[in-house]
């Protein structure tokens, strides 16, 4: 059993597997290499013997990672962080701000006939030397090359509250993706945005094809590998 991560919020998820593992589409070679962390949202294949970390803050979202270290001091990681409202208004001003970034035209469309509701001035800059390939308005895959900092870059704490990215030896594969709502409470529409990254380190960066193919398949993701709770 591992080290549980810090649960600020208690938060519903979805059906978990009961069984204490879960099935995952790879080779059952690969599948020897990688353990299954089940958080109260859903799960992340990383490396077998590395640490999990979950943490919640209010309606703005969560942050789940597994990195070497127990503290999660080690910049390697499998990492996600999930953007939106989780049933609350209050973190919809960012997510807005990230999707005008990179996803504008599925703002277009989310927005049309309610422009007035969507400040299309708030954007971010975006990181210059991160390669993206998008496979539709609403997703897209990104590499952030070694040494380079970008969307798959881990944050580090400067200060009780100010977070800064910081760049990795190995490059930082991973993808986005936005869903949204039609209507919100009166609202003509909220987003949402996964931001999904991993960095291993040479001796295992093979297994990185096999990490990202299995977290954009869940939850429909099918030899067993053994699982942990974060």
């Amino acid at each position: 059993m591992f080290p549980r991560g810090t649960d600020i919020r208690s938060l519903p998820g979805p059906d978990l597997p009961k069984t204490g593992a879960v099935r995952i589409d790879v080779p059952q070679r690969v599948a020897s290499k990688l353990e299954a962390y089940v958080y109260d949202k859903g799960w992340l294949i990383a490396p077998r013997g590395w640490h999990c970390e979950y943490s919640v803050s209010g309606g703005y979202g969560y942050d789940v990672s597994v990195s070497p270290e127990a503290n999660g001091s080690d910049l390697f990681a499998i990492g996600e962080r999930y953007q939106g409202t989780d049933g609350y208004y209050a973190g919809q001003v960012a997510t807005q701000v990230l999707a005008n970034t990179y996803f504008p035209v599925a703002m277009e469309k989310l927005y049309a006939g309610n422009e007035g509701y969507r400040d299309t001035t708030k954007v971010l800059t975006r990181y210059k030397t991160d390669e993206i390939k998008y496979d539709s308005d609403v997703e897209l895959d990104f590499v952030t090359p070694s040494h380079r900092v970008g969307l798959g870059s881990p944050y580090t704490a400067i200060g009780p509250s100010v977070p800064l990215q910081v760049a990795v030896d190995v490059p930082v594969y991973g993808f986005m993706s936005m869903s949204s709502t039609p209507d919100f409470g009166g609202y003509p529409g909220l987003c949402s945005i996964v931001t999904f990254s991993a960095a291993l380190p040479p001796d295992l960066i093979s297994l990185t094809p096999f990490i990202l193919k299995e977290a954009k398949s869940r939850p429909e993701a099918m030899p067993t590998t053994s699982a942990n709770s974060c």
